[in-house]
Protein backbone atom coordinates (compact mmCIF):
# COMPACT_ATOMS: atom_id res chain seq x y z
CA UNK A 1 0.00 0.00 0.00
CA UNK A 2 1.23 3.58 -1.21
CA UNK A 3 2.32 5.92 1.80
CA UNK A 4 -0.19 8.73 1.72
CA UNK A 5 0.22 12.00 2.68
CA UNK A 6 -1.61 13.61 6.04
CA UNK A 7 -1.02 16.79 5.46
CA UNK A 8 -1.58 19.27 3.05
CA UNK A 9 2.09 20.22 2.78
CA UNK A 10 5.39 18.08 3.82
CA UNK A 11 5.44 18.18 7.70
CA UNK A 12 9.55 18.29 8.44
CA UNK A 13 10.24 14.61 9.70
CA UNK A 14 12.48 14.68 13.12
CA UNK A 15 15.14 13.64 11.63
CA UNK A 16 15.89 16.04 9.21
CA UNK A 17 14.90 18.60 12.21
CA UNK A 18 18.04 16.53 13.75
CA UNK A 19 19.90 17.38 10.46
CA UNK A 20 19.82 20.50 10.80
CA UNK A 21 20.40 21.30 14.34
CA UNK A 22 23.97 18.93 13.42
CA UNK A 23 24.08 21.19 10.22
CA UNK A 24 23.81 24.61 13.09
CA UNK A 25 26.68 23.17 15.24
CA UNK A 26 28.76 22.10 12.47
CA UNK A 27 28.49 25.88 10.81
CA UNK A 28 29.02 27.31 15.01
CA UNK A 29 32.11 25.34 15.27
CA UNK A 30 33.59 26.15 11.74
CA UNK A 31 33.31 29.93 12.38
CA UNK A 32 33.97 29.93 15.88
CA UNK A 33 35.90 28.61 18.49
CA UNK A 34 33.56 27.28 21.02
CA UNK A 35 33.35 24.28 22.84
CA UNK A 36 30.45 21.62 23.19
CA UNK A 37 30.06 22.95 27.21
CA UNK A 38 30.04 26.40 25.65
CA UNK A 39 27.58 25.85 23.20
CA UNK A 40 25.37 23.97 25.77
CA UNK A 41 25.11 26.67 27.90
CA UNK A 42 23.47 28.97 25.65
CA UNK A 43 20.47 26.74 26.00
CA UNK A 44 20.80 25.93 29.60
CA UNK A 45 22.08 22.11 28.44
CA UNK A 46 25.39 19.93 28.52
CA UNK A 47 28.48 19.45 26.42
CA UNK A 48 27.08 15.90 25.95
CA UNK A 49 23.45 16.81 25.03
CA UNK A 50 25.50 19.36 22.47
CA UNK A 51 27.55 15.90 20.89
CA UNK A 52 24.61 13.89 20.84
CA UNK A 53 22.48 16.70 18.60
CA UNK A 54 25.90 16.55 16.46
CA UNK A 55 25.88 13.17 15.79
CA UNK A 56 22.28 12.90 15.41
CA UNK A 57 21.83 10.24 18.33
CA UNK A 58 19.00 12.10 19.07
CA UNK A 59 16.22 13.60 17.43
CA UNK A 60 14.94 15.62 20.37
CA UNK A 61 16.31 19.20 19.38
CA UNK A 62 15.07 21.66 21.88
CA UNK A 63 13.63 24.84 20.62
CA UNK A 64 15.81 26.54 23.14
CA UNK A 65 18.71 25.53 21.32
CA UNK A 66 17.59 27.06 18.13
CA UNK A 67 16.54 30.21 19.45
CA UNK A 68 19.79 30.35 21.44
CA UNK A 69 22.46 29.91 18.53
CA UNK A 70 20.45 32.43 16.64
CA UNK A 71 20.43 35.08 19.02
CA UNK A 72 24.26 34.36 20.07
CA UNK A 73 25.52 33.82 16.46
CA UNK A 74 22.98 35.42 14.78
CA UNK A 75 20.24 34.21 12.00
CA UNK A 76 22.14 32.97 9.37
CA UNK A 77 23.23 30.24 11.74
CA UNK A 78 20.13 29.04 11.69
CA UNK A 79 18.71 28.71 8.21
CA UNK A 80 18.90 25.07 8.16
CA UNK A 81 16.43 24.74 10.60
CA UNK A 82 13.83 27.78 9.20
CA UNK A 83 14.76 26.29 6.00
CA UNK A 84 12.94 23.27 6.84
CA UNK A 85 9.35 24.99 6.32
CA UNK A 86 10.67 27.47 3.53
CA UNK A 87 11.62 30.83 5.95
CA UNK A 88 13.86 32.53 6.45
CA UNK A 89 15.56 34.56 9.25
CA UNK A 90 15.77 37.98 8.70
CA UNK A 91 16.63 40.32 11.72
CA UNK A 92 14.17 42.78 12.76
CA UNK A 93 16.10 45.97 11.65
CA UNK A 94 16.25 44.11 8.20
CA UNK A 95 12.52 43.36 7.85
CA UNK A 96 11.53 47.23 8.43
CA UNK A 97 13.76 47.95 5.61
CA UNK A 98 12.46 45.51 3.30
CA UNK A 99 9.09 46.38 4.19
CA UNK A 100 9.94 49.70 2.93
CA UNK A 101 10.94 48.91 -0.67
CA UNK A 102 7.71 48.84 -1.97
CA UNK A 103 6.76 52.81 -0.60
CA UNK A 104 10.08 53.71 -1.65
CA UNK A 105 9.97 51.90 -5.27
CA UNK A 106 6.43 53.42 -5.87
CA UNK A 107 7.25 57.41 -4.64
CA UNK A 108 10.53 56.67 -6.97
CA UNK A 109 8.14 56.01 -9.88
CA UNK A 110 5.88 58.53 -9.70
CA UNK A 111 8.46 60.98 -8.96
CA UNK A 112 9.89 59.86 -12.20
CA UNK A 113 6.76 59.80 -14.07
CA UNK A 114 6.24 63.31 -12.84
CA UNK A 115 9.04 64.76 -13.58
CA UNK A 116 8.79 63.83 -17.73
CA UNK A 117 5.29 64.88 -17.76
CA UNK A 118 6.38 68.02 -16.15
CA UNK A 119 9.88 68.73 -17.59
CA UNK A 120 13.07 70.01 -14.87
CA UNK A 121 10.13 71.24 -12.47
CA UNK A 122 7.49 69.45 -10.99
CA UNK A 123 4.37 71.36 -11.39
CA UNK A 124 1.58 71.86 -8.16
CA UNK A 125 -0.55 68.95 -9.71
CA UNK A 126 2.39 66.82 -10.32
CA UNK A 127 3.23 67.41 -6.58
CA UNK A 128 -0.13 67.09 -5.36
CA UNK A 129 -0.26 63.49 -7.00
CA UNK A 130 2.38 62.35 -5.53
CA UNK A 131 1.66 64.00 -2.25
CA UNK A 132 0.54 60.33 -0.27
CA UNK A 133 3.55 58.64 -1.36
CA UNK A 134 5.93 61.09 -0.16
CA UNK A 135 4.69 60.88 3.55
CA UNK A 136 5.10 57.48 3.26
CA UNK A 137 8.69 57.65 2.47
CA UNK A 138 9.42 60.09 4.88
CA UNK A 139 7.92 58.23 7.26
CA UNK A 140 10.30 55.49 6.31
CA UNK A 141 13.15 58.03 6.80
CA UNK A 142 12.43 59.01 9.52
CA UNK A 143 11.68 55.68 11.39
CA UNK A 144 15.11 54.94 9.74
CA UNK A 145 17.32 58.09 11.11
CA UNK A 146 15.26 57.62 14.47
CA UNK A 147 17.10 53.71 14.47
CA UNK A 148 20.39 54.94 13.66
CA UNK A 149 20.29 57.22 16.01
CA UNK A 150 19.07 54.70 18.73
CA UNK A 151 22.08 52.44 17.51
CA UNK A 152 24.75 55.53 18.05
CA UNK A 153 25.08 56.17 14.31
CA UNK A 154 24.97 59.62 12.99
CA UNK A 155 24.85 60.89 9.94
Amino acid sequence: MAHQQKYLFDIPTSGKIAEAARAIILAVKRDHVVTNAQIGALFDSSADTVQRLEDMQTKKVPASFITAIGAAFGEQYIQPYMALFGCRAVPQHCEEVINAVPAVTAFAAKLAAASINGGAKINHQALADIMPSLRDVDAIVSSLRAMASAQGITA
